[in-house]
């Protein structure tokens, strides 16, 4: 499941501000599976709701492995093998739980 989120902005930069916040980060797009979806979208739901989308956007993004070049540094097969590393971690606790 797709989930994504855009901002569009209609109010006017304040003419009294010295150094306004620019807003060149609009858009904001993740793959979840349908239960993990839901749970994301309560947040996106609870950020509108505090008035502080875009503070969540701009964490959202900060946060993104892409976004701040984890992954960009990385070649296919290193970025490979950290995925088969993160599935084993996750098997193993997971099979440990059902013990």
């Amino acid at each position: 499941m797709v989930v994504s989120v855009t901002l569009q902005f209609q109010a006017k930069p304040n003419p009294n501000a010295e150094d306004p916040p620019p807003f060149d980060f609009t858009e904001l797009q993740e793959t979840f599976l349908a239960v993990d979806a839901a749970e994301y979208l309560e947040k996106i739901l609870a950020a509108i709701r505090d008035r502080r989308l875009c503070g969540f956007m701009t964490q959202q993004a900060a946060e993104s492995p892409v976004a701040s070049g984890d992954w960009i540094a990385m070649t296919t097969e290193d970025l490979f093998a950290s995925m088969r590393e993160e599935h084993n971690k996750t098997s193993r606790t997971e099979s440990n739980d059902d013990s």
